[in-house]
């Protein structure tokens, strides 16, 4: 299957967040090239996709910037990594350039394989979120609606308890072995670990024996 070159990979030094995408830089706002190897090791991936264009991606920017803020606050946030939907370099260089992306953040080079991340995560409607786990697969497909109910249900602003129940919920579907460290495996009533669940922990477990 399509996957196969990622489940390979993953005995090697590169997981699959790595070959996700397939030798693109990733850069950080100054546009220094960063070693995905060293920047998304042990960290839950969020994958931004917006263009400078679609109007709503400036104001959902500010709504994404705000929850990885208060998120991010006890050192546990994601890794942000913007992938451009703009129509052309200098778009996509002025928009990765604006104030309104966290100095944090990182983005995927404009490219021609650029678009190739959107359609592997089917990701149809910018803005796009899609929170990925260490083997390059969607854990949350659709990050942007989840993250506008809290926006909405909290009348525009995020409050920061209701932020950080959903990161923690994101983190579990990414398989992020140290948001369940206080419960193991314990979730809601009549909640149960999936097979993968259990495979992404025994990973976890593996990559903590290592260190």
């Amino acid at each position: 299957g399509p996957n196969a070159g990622w489940q390979l990979a993953s005995g090697g030094k590169e997981t699959g967040i790595q070959l996700l995408f397939k030798g693109a830089s990733v850069v950080n706002k100054s546009n220094q090239a960063v070693s995905t190897v060293s920047a998304l090791k042990d960290k839950v991936v969020i994958l931004y996709f917006a263009g400078a264009w679609a109007e709503p991606c400036k104001e959902f920017t500010k709504v994404l910037r705000a929850f990885f803020e208060k998120v991010s606050e006890g050192g546990e946030g994601p890794v942000v990594v913007f992938v451009t939907n703009d129509q052309s370099r200098e778009e996509y260089e002025a928009h990765w350039a604006s104030e309104s992306f966290h100095p944090d953040w990182l983005s995927v080079e404009y490219s021609i394989d650029v678009d190739e991340i959107a359609k592997r995560f089917n990701v149809e409607k910018i803005p796009g979120v899609v929170v990925v786990n260490a083997e390059g697969q969607a854990a949350v497909q659709n990050g942007r609606d989840e993250l506008l109910d809290l926006w909405d249900k909290h009348k525009g602003k995020l409050e920061a308890a209701a932020c950080a129940e959903l990161w923690t919920e994101w983190r579990k579907k990414a398989g992020d072995w140290r948001s369940s460290a206080g419960n193991v495996l314990g979730g809601a009533e009549g909640t149960t670990v999936a097979a993968d669940d259990k495979e992404a922990l025994r990973a976890a477990r593996l990559a903590a024996m290592e260190k």
